[in-house]
Protein backbone atom coordinates (compact mmCIF):
# COMPACT_ATOMS: atom_id res chain seq x y z
CA UNK A 1 0.00 0.00 0.00
CA UNK A 2 1.39 3.33 -0.67
CA UNK A 3 0.20 4.51 2.69
CA UNK A 4 3.29 1.36 4.24
CA UNK A 5 5.75 2.77 1.53
CA UNK A 6 5.72 6.73 2.52
CA UNK A 7 5.56 5.27 6.52
CA UNK A 8 8.96 3.27 5.71
CA UNK A 9 10.17 6.20 3.59
CA UNK A 10 9.74 8.00 6.21
CA UNK A 11 11.62 5.88 9.01
CA UNK A 12 14.36 4.90 6.78
CA UNK A 13 15.06 8.47 6.02
CA UNK A 14 14.91 9.66 9.60
CA UNK A 15 17.03 6.76 10.69
CA UNK A 16 19.29 6.43 7.84
CA UNK A 17 18.33 2.90 7.12
CA UNK A 18 18.71 2.33 10.92
CA UNK A 19 22.30 3.34 11.37
CA UNK A 20 21.70 6.25 13.44
CA UNK A 21 22.61 5.39 17.13
CA UNK A 22 19.27 7.46 17.62
CA UNK A 23 17.12 4.43 16.37
CA UNK A 24 14.61 3.12 18.61
CA UNK A 25 13.81 -0.76 18.96
CA UNK A 26 10.29 0.81 18.06
CA UNK A 27 11.46 2.08 14.39
CA UNK A 28 13.25 -1.77 14.02
CA UNK A 29 10.12 -3.35 14.64
CA UNK A 30 8.04 -0.54 13.00
CA UNK A 31 10.54 -0.95 9.52
CA UNK A 32 10.52 -5.29 9.80
CA UNK A 33 6.25 -4.30 9.93
CA UNK A 34 5.96 -2.29 7.05
CA UNK A 35 8.88 -3.88 4.47
CA UNK A 36 6.53 -7.57 5.02
CA UNK A 37 3.88 -5.17 3.93
CA UNK A 38 5.58 -3.29 1.07
CA UNK A 39 7.40 -6.14 -0.01
CA UNK A 40 10.41 -3.65 -0.41
CA UNK A 41 14.12 -5.35 1.09
CA UNK A 42 14.41 -1.91 3.69
CA UNK A 43 18.40 -1.94 3.32
CA UNK A 44 18.10 -2.43 -0.22
CA UNK A 45 15.54 0.41 -0.79
CA UNK A 46 16.82 2.49 2.17
CA UNK A 47 20.29 2.83 0.66
CA UNK A 48 18.99 3.53 -2.91
CA UNK A 49 16.76 6.35 -1.28
CA UNK A 50 19.57 7.87 0.95
CA UNK A 51 21.53 8.28 -2.36
CA UNK A 52 19.12 9.50 -4.55
CA UNK A 53 18.08 12.18 -1.54
CA UNK A 54 22.25 12.87 -0.94
CA UNK A 55 23.24 14.27 -4.47
CA UNK A 56 25.33 16.69 -3.38
CA UNK A 57 27.41 17.62 -6.76
CA UNK A 58 24.76 20.37 -7.74
CA UNK A 59 25.18 22.37 -4.19
CA UNK A 60 27.96 24.90 -3.86
CA UNK A 61 30.37 23.69 -1.18
CA UNK A 62 29.68 26.37 1.08
CA UNK A 63 26.59 26.32 0.98
CA UNK A 64 26.39 22.20 2.48
CA UNK A 65 28.70 23.58 4.84
CA UNK A 66 26.40 25.97 6.65
CA UNK A 67 23.05 24.16 6.22
CA UNK A 68 23.28 22.11 9.05
CA UNK A 69 25.53 24.00 11.57
CA UNK A 70 25.20 24.03 15.27
CA UNK A 71 27.15 26.72 17.90
CA UNK A 72 28.95 25.72 21.32
CA UNK A 73 30.60 27.08 24.01
CA UNK A 74 32.80 24.16 25.12
CA UNK A 75 35.76 25.10 27.92
CA UNK A 76 36.11 28.72 27.18
CA UNK A 77 36.09 28.14 23.16
CA UNK A 78 33.41 29.49 20.69
CA UNK A 79 32.81 26.87 18.21
CA UNK A 80 30.61 25.72 15.41
CA UNK A 81 29.98 21.88 14.06
CA UNK A 82 28.65 21.32 10.75
CA UNK A 83 27.51 17.80 9.05
CA UNK A 84 26.86 16.70 5.51
CA UNK A 85 25.45 13.45 5.03
CA UNK A 86 26.70 12.00 2.16
CA UNK A 87 26.57 8.62 0.37
CA UNK A 88 29.99 7.89 -0.05
CA UNK A 89 33.14 8.34 1.22
CA UNK A 90 35.09 10.18 -1.97
CA UNK A 91 32.58 13.18 -2.01
CA UNK A 92 35.12 14.78 0.99
CA UNK A 93 38.04 12.55 0.42
CA UNK A 94 38.07 14.20 -2.99
CA UNK A 95 37.16 17.78 -2.09
CA UNK A 96 39.20 18.02 0.89
CA UNK A 97 41.59 20.92 0.14
CA UNK A 98 38.45 23.02 -0.89
CA UNK A 99 36.84 22.14 2.15
CA UNK A 100 39.72 22.99 4.01
CA UNK A 101 39.68 26.22 2.55
CA UNK A 102 36.33 26.77 3.08
CA UNK A 103 36.49 25.89 6.53
CA UNK A 104 39.19 29.11 7.08
CA UNK A 105 37.09 30.84 5.92
CA UNK A 106 33.48 30.01 7.58
CA UNK A 107 35.58 30.53 10.62
CA UNK A 108 36.60 34.07 10.33
CA UNK A 109 33.07 34.78 9.35
CA UNK A 110 31.59 33.18 11.84
CA UNK A 111 34.41 34.87 14.86
CA UNK A 112 34.85 31.38 16.20
CA UNK A 113 37.53 29.57 18.01
CA UNK A 114 37.07 26.23 15.83
CA UNK A 115 35.10 25.64 12.88
CA UNK A 116 34.25 21.61 12.56
CA UNK A 117 32.93 20.13 9.95
CA UNK A 118 31.79 16.41 9.62
CA UNK A 119 31.12 14.95 6.52
CA UNK A 120 28.85 11.99 7.46
CA UNK A 121 29.02 7.99 5.26
CA UNK A 122 25.46 7.27 6.00
CA UNK A 123 26.58 4.10 4.08
CA UNK A 124 29.61 2.67 5.52
CA UNK A 125 28.96 4.73 9.15
CA UNK A 126 31.41 6.65 9.61
CA UNK A 127 32.42 10.45 9.65
CA UNK A 128 35.45 12.53 7.65
CA UNK A 129 36.45 15.08 10.39
CA UNK A 130 37.84 18.57 8.61
CA UNK A 131 38.82 21.46 11.37
CA UNK A 132 39.66 24.68 11.13
CA UNK A 133 41.71 26.48 14.21
CA UNK A 134 45.04 27.94 15.20
CA UNK A 135 47.53 25.64 14.49
CA UNK A 136 48.32 24.80 17.93
CA UNK A 137 44.91 23.95 18.55
CA UNK A 138 44.70 21.89 15.52
CA UNK A 139 48.09 19.77 16.67
CA UNK A 140 46.84 19.62 20.84
CA UNK A 141 43.51 18.03 19.24
CA UNK A 142 45.51 15.69 17.09
CA UNK A 143 43.78 16.99 13.88
CA UNK A 144 47.11 18.49 11.73
CA UNK A 145 46.00 15.28 9.36
CA UNK A 146 42.49 16.06 7.82
CA UNK A 147 40.74 14.79 7.31
CA UNK A 148 40.49 12.19 10.03
CA UNK A 149 38.42 9.46 9.38
CA UNK A 150 35.66 8.35 12.45
CA UNK A 151 34.25 5.29 12.56
CA UNK A 152 30.71 4.79 13.87
CA UNK A 153 30.41 8.45 14.30
CA UNK A 154 26.66 9.58 12.94
CA UNK A 155 25.27 11.54 15.41
CA UNK A 156 27.57 14.74 16.22
CA UNK A 157 25.42 15.41 19.86
CA UNK A 158 25.34 11.82 20.68
CA UNK A 159 28.55 10.07 18.66
CA UNK A 160 31.34 13.28 18.22
CA UNK A 161 30.40 15.59 21.06
CA UNK A 162 31.38 13.64 23.72
CA UNK A 163 35.29 12.51 22.46
CA UNK A 164 35.49 15.91 20.97
CA UNK A 165 34.32 17.91 24.20
CA UNK A 166 37.27 15.44 26.34
CA UNK A 167 40.16 16.60 23.72
CA UNK A 168 39.37 19.90 24.05
CA UNK A 169 38.83 19.99 28.02
CA UNK A 170 42.68 18.26 27.90
CA UNK A 171 43.97 21.90 26.08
Amino acid sequence: SAAAGMLLSGILSDTLVLKMSTTTPRDIEAVEYLAGVTGLDPVEYGTTLIQQGMELDSVPLHELMTRDTKPYTLFGKDLIIAQVMTASGEYAIGRAAEIRKNLDLLRKENGVDIYLCLFTNVIETRSALFASADNSVLTALEYDDQPVILDGVMSRKKDFLPGFGNRLRNL
